[in-house]
């Protein structure tokens, strides 16, 4: 996938430059940052991959917690995840629960995925890991056909 030279997202400010994107890649440095991903997917409706890289950070568990109550899924879903989104990427995962909520987002309204790749370093133990993995394999998923690979390396 083609490196577009975002860097990692830091304001909010978008334009309509991403509209005939059909690669994009992203990254993110703390949970707040996440929120911007509705956005982006409304900028780009014909985004068929998506690569979203998340800065592996100790972060502060009340911030995280507070995005989990603000976090509201955009309504409508976003075109492009409806019908053109076919692979997404997550590294960096850490199974945070903010982080298992975008998951659950994009495997429930992706229509067309065909397959999401979440990488993660190394957790606290297999037990977290195999949890964890448990979790996302049991999400329900827009598209019948979408294989879930998770990648650890512990």
């Amino acid at each position: 996938m083609p490196n577009l030279g975002l860097g990692v997202v830091s304001d909010f400010t978008f334009s309509a430059k991403f509209i005939c994107s059909i690669n994009l890649e992203v990254g993110f440095r703390n949970c707040y940052n996440w929120t911007v991903l509705p956005i982006i997917m409304e900028c780009s409706p014909y985004l068929e991959f998506l690569a979203l890289e998340k800065e592996v950070l100790d972060e502060d568990q009340f911030v995280c917690d507070e995005w989990l109550r603000r976090w509201r899924e955009p309504e409508p879903v976003p075109k492009g995840m409806l019908n053109c989104l076919k692979v997404i990427g997550i590294k960096g995962f850490q199974g945070k629960q903010y982080e298992l909520t975008v998951v659950k987002f994009l495997l429930g309204n992706a229509e067309v995925l065909e397959k999401m790749v979440i990488c993660s370093p190394p957790l606290s133990s297999d037990e977290e890991t195999m949890l964890i993995s448990e979790t996302i394999f049991g999400y329900p998923r827009g598209s019948k056909d979408c294989q879930i690979i998770f990648l650890s390396d512990s």
